[in-house]
Parts: structure tokens; C-alpha cells; sequence
């Protein structure tokens, strides 16, 4: 008989959760250069001979019972304990396969030792601020962050720079399917993060010779897969060589201007020539793609007008992550908490913020940040009164700044 959620399926997951009866397999993971061994990717395995004892059957019928979480912490203790007992213990020298939602649980008790932590593509966006939250416990616990399954969904790459991952996995369809305009824009995106944040790319589902050659030209250092070994119950620990450094820690300012302004000296000007850069921005972000990011924040919620909301609608339409950051207003609340595909982000009006307006727009073909901030006591200057409120602006196209100020926002999801 098929085993379905409302049937036999999660009375056998819970049991299984229950009696932690998951086994672990260990991957070998390798430098694609000088095929030295590196690490190990554990991978879970339900009770042996059952309809749940491969991953494709076992994940998605806990993420239809709701218990992926549940299931995930047992195999991630499944996974370390074996790991213990085979002394892999080495930094880095592990990877974790861990789905978003279960990072949250994680990040507050994270591992005892160093690991990798792999977050899967899978539901990356259903709460990118929690994920980016749990993400920087996990560093600061001395975890790496690993982003998995790259490549098999384009909107997920709009959230590679805020997720900073210390290493880039490509999804194996890369390497299973023929060219396409879908791989050539996951390489775009890898390689122009790759040029301006360290990371390290690694190429899943190396099978062959020549998934082998395809995977150096994805621009990958490691690999794994069955061209260099079949997952087995015992690892080779001695032989592993984590090439790995240690997380360092990434203090933020508070905001985009204040990220801007350490590293840039802001120019004056009016409010009518701010808004048309802004305009600008905006519209330039109507020819980017789904890989693309825009964030941007509103010193008062008049300023996000219809017309205001007919543009984020329509960017949040091609985009892959669109935020407004507005005051708190409880009388706009409920018309705002409904603008559809616009993450909407509330701060209070003694918030840092409420002095600030920015508009960024990143991807890996573009990026751009405008942050400007209102002069104190301009008001009553000639020119103020005459050409609009006076202000302090910067505008930059510094991939590394622009992302930061991203990170700043991103905080606030």
C-alpha cells in the first residue's frame, strides 16, 4: 500500500524522530586540482529496506507531516554522533545539510566543534531575516556557511550576498542538463560574488570525466560525487585536509548612510534632485531580473504614495526580493501589510532610519546605492526653502559597499 501523509507516513516518521533510527553515509568532498581529500558531506538515510530510507522519499513526506524540523535535529545529531565515533572531528572537516527552517533551532545550539553548515536553495525567502539572523549566530558559534543547491532557483541568488556563504554549491542539474541561459546566469552571478567576497565554489553530482571538465568550467575548486567516491558508512577521517579558515567577525553599522558615510564623504544637495536619482535607481531596476535585490527606505510613510506602490508592486513583479522600510503608522498598517510581493519592514520614528532615505538595488550585473540624510537645522537656508529640503547624499556603485549597507537592512527583515 503507498504511504501517504494522512495515512501510514507520519505515524512512521515520528517514530523514527523518536528513536533516531536515521543512519549516516559519509560523501568525500575534493580539491578538483589535486584530488585531495577535503571533507565529508554526512548524509541521512531513513530505517534500511523502508519506503522512507532514501532522502527523496524521506524529506518531502516530513515537509508534508510539518515535521521537517523535527526530522532535521535528529539527523543532524545522527550525523555528528557518527562523525564522533569515527573521529571526524577536524575543523571543517564536516558538512551539515540543514533546511532554512531549521537554521532558527540550530543557531541557538549550534554544534560543539567546527562544521560546515549547508542551507539549502528550498525556501530560502520564506523569512530571509530570521535565516540571516540564525546564519551570523552560527558564524559567531565558529560555523562556515555553505549555500547549497545553487542554481535551482534564480530568485534565491538575489539573497547570495546577503548570506555572505563561505561556500558556493552549485545544484547538480549544472551539470546534468545542457548550457542554458539559466546556467549562464548562475555562473554570472557565482563568479562576479566570487571576485569581490572570499568563497569557495564546489560542484555537486561530478559523476564523470566529463562532469569533471564541466565542473572546472562552472568555475569550481571542489567536487563531489561518485566519480570520486560512493557515500559509505565509515569515513576516511585521517586523510581529510580542510582547507577552510575560521569566520571572522562582520560588525555592521546601523544603517545604510552610516555604512556609506565611514567609508565615503557625503555631498550636499536638495530634495527635487534626490528624488530623480531615485527615480532612476528604481527604474534601473525594472530591467534586472529575478536575481535582483531592492531595498529601500522611506523617512515618511506619505512618501510611499500609490503611485510609489504601483512601482514596488511592479518591481516586486521581476525581482527576487523587493523591501520597504517605513515608520510605524497604524493607520497605514493594514493597507501597507497588504501590498503584495513587498516585504514590508516597520521602524519607530526614533529609529535611526527616520533621518535617512535609501534606495538599493543590487544584482550581479548592477548595483547601486543612493542613501541621503536630512542636514540638521536647514530648514530655515535660502536655498532650502527655495529648492527643497536640504541634505547630505551619497551615491555609490561599489559592490562591497552597496552590499554592506544591504546587510544593514537585511537585519531588519
Amino acid at each position: 500500500m503507498q504511504m501517504t501523509a494522512t495515512g501510514t507516513v507520519e505515524p512512521e516518521l515520528r517514530r523514527i524522530i523518536a528513536d533516531r533510527d536515521v543512519s549516516t553515509l559519509f560523501q568525500p568532498i575534493v580539491d578538483l586540482r589535486t584530488g585531495q581529500l577535503v571533507a565529508y558531506e554526512a548524509l541521512s538515510r531513513g530505517p534500511a529496506g523502508s519506503p522512507l530510507e532514501m532522502p527523496d522519499a524521506l524529506f518531502p513526506s516530513a515537509a508534508e507531516s510539518a515535521l521537517t524540523v523535527q526530522l532535521d535535529r535528529a539527523c543532524i545529531e545522527a550525523s555528528l554522533r557518527a562523525a564522533t565515533g569515527h573521529g571526524l572531528t577536524a575543523p571543517f572537516s564536516l558538512f551539515l545539510n540543514v533546511e532554512a527552517e531549521t537554521i532558527r533551532h540550530l543557531g541557538s545550539t549550534p554544534p560543539s566543534w567546527p562544521v560546515v553548515i549547508e542551507v539549502t536553495e528550498r525556501n530560502l525567502m520564506t523569512d530571509p531575516g530570521e535565516l540571516l539572523r540564525s546564519v551570523a549566530a552560527l558564524r559567531a558559534a565558529g560555523m562556515l556557511i555553505a549555500m547549497d543547491d545553487v542554481g535551482s532557483d534564480p530568485a534565491s541568488l538575489a539573497l547570495m550576498p546577503l548570506l555572505q556563504p563561505d561556500i558556493i554549491k552549485l545544484d547538480m542539474s549544472l551539470l546534468r542538463n545542457r548550457p542554458s541561459q539559466n546556467a549562464a546566469r548562475v555562473m554570472d552571478a557565482v563568479s562576479t560574488y566570487a571576485e569581490h567576497f572570499p568563497t569557495v565554489v564546489l560542484a555537486e553530482g561530478v559523476e564523470t570525466a566529463k562532469d569533471l571538465v564541466k565542473a572546472r568550467a562552472l568555475g569550481a575548486t571542489l567536487g563531489q560525487g561518485w566519480y570520486f567516491g560512493r557515500p559509505l558508512p565509515q569515513p576516511d577521517a585521517a586523510s581529510v585536509r580542510p582547507p577552510f579558515r575560521a569566520p571572522t567577525s562582520r560588525p555592521l553599522a546601523a544603517t545604510p548612510f552610516a555604512v556609506a558615510a565611514a567609508e565615503r564623504l557625503p555631498t550636499p544637495s536638495n530634495k527635487l534632485l534626490l528624488i530623480e536619482v531615485s527615480k532612476f535607481l528604481e527604474a534601473s531596476a525594472l530591467d534586472c531580473d529575478e536575481t535582483t535585490l531592492v531595498f529601500s527606505t522611506f523617512q515618511q510613510n506619505a512618501n510611499f504614495n500609490a503611485r510609489m506602490l504601483g512601482r514596488y508592486t511592479m518591481l516586486a513583479s521581476r525581482a527576487g526580493l523587493v523591501a520597504a522600510f517605513v515608520q510605524a503608522d497604524t493607520e497605514q498598517e493594514a493597507g501597507l501589510g497588504s501590498v503584495r510581493d513587498v516585504r514590508m519592514v516597520t521602524f519607530e520614528s526614533d529609529d535611526a532610519l527616520a533621518a535617512e532615505w535609501s534606495v538599493i538595488v543590487l544584482n550581479s550585473r548592477y548595483c547601486a546605492m543612493l542613501s541621503a540624510r536630512e542636514t540638521p537645522d536647514a530648514g530655515d537656508a535660502p536655498d532650502a526653502r527655495e529648492t527643497g529640503d536640504s541634505f547630505e547624499y551619497i551615491l555609490t556603485h561599489d559592490r562591497g559597499l552597496v552590499t554592506r549597507a544591504a546587510i544593514a537592512l537585511a537585519g531588519r527583515l
